[in-house]
């Protein structure tokens, strides 16, 4: 039997919805919500019973997914006031999840005025030569190099992007191949925190994409031999400003490099903070021996005086 790769993306699409005999709305729009993230469709500004949508998509990344639960609601204005319409949710199973291909639905709204939604769901694979290619070859390395625990730490400090590509472990330089940018000289990554988790963002110019990569390519143990060709390029990659540089990933990971200028930074400021603890605890006798000074001068002026 052929070897069928698992889905990477789910694509909801909402076409139109046909709503009970009520007041007609206005600017009727759906909410969908999954997990902890909420997207919003465009909206349909003429009062109506039955809105259409032309840009209703959403799509979620279901690689590593289990379990899928969605929830939309169907929204309208009235008399300035927004108003729920109604609300369905979508539960999908790893088996569902595992299959591909498109199923259209028609789900009626619970709650609200009542209707039905008419939508279509499909289910794919994303093929990406780049990051297949990766994955290949840290898979059929037989290295026994010790993988890293923490992002380019098989990689000396300072490296170019040369050596970090040839000298890199498995793990590191999948990290990277998926990171990198093609618009850009520099690597960038979505979290310093767990820098080896990149997102892949969806190429499709619809609202909203679920990118929460849940494998992690960096536990992967199977490391990559150093005998690599130049570093590759891929065209699928954010160019969010949230993402950093290389350099403030290396700094994150080698803190040390900038050590001196840091220090010195440090040293200038604890001296600032002593001088001005200093002088707000003896401000009080400071006081005290100026209003001396000053009624010495005074007297001294008088007895000039007289």
């Amino acid at each position: 039997m052929p070897c069928f790769p698992h889905p990477t993306k789910l694509v909801l699409t909402l076409h139109s919805a046909s709503l009970l005999p009520g007041p007609a709305m206005r600017n009727v729009h759906a909410v969908v919500t999954s997990g902890d993230k909420t997207f919003q469709s465009n909206s349909f500004h003429p009062k109506t019973t039955s809105p259409i949508w032309e840009q209703a998509a959403f799509a979620f990344n279901v690689r590593a997914k289990t379990h899928l639960c969605i929830h939309v609601r169907v929204v309208g204005t009235k008399n300035l006031r927004k108003r729920g319409l109604g609300h369905f949710y979508l539960n999908f199973s790893n088996r569902r999840l595992s299959k591909q291909g498109t199923l259209a639905l028609t789900c009626p709204l619970v709650g609200g005025c009542g209707g039905i939604v008419n939508m279509s769901i499909q289910i794919l694979y994303e093929a990406h030569p780049i990051r297949d290619w990766a994955i290949r070859e840290v898979t059929k390395d037989i290295s026994t190099r010790r993988p890293c625990h923490s992002l380019l730490q098989c990689v000396a400090k300072g490296s170019i992007r040369e050596d970090i590509f040839k000298n890199a472990c498995g793990a590191c330089f999948l990290a990277l191949v998926l990171a990198h940018n093609e618009r850009d000289d520099s690597f960038t990554a979505k979290e310093l925190v767990r820098p080896a988790s990149p997102c892949d963002p969806s190429p499709m110019s619809t609202l909203a994409s679920d990118s929460t990569e849940d494998d992690n390519p960096h536990q992967r143990p199977s490391p990559r031999s150093t005998g690599s060709s130049s570093s590759p390029l891929i065209d699928d990659s954010s160019d969010s400003p949230s993402c950093p540089t290389i350099q403030a990933w290396m700094q994150a990971v080698y803190p040390q490099v900038n050590s001196a200028s840091s220090d010195q930074y440090n040293n200038l400021v604890t001296s600032f903070s002593m001088c001005y603890q200093l002088v707000r605890q003896q401000l009080p006798v400071l006081v005290v021996v100026l209003q001396v000074c000053l009624l010495v001068n005074l007297v001294q002026f008088n007895r000039i005086c007289q």
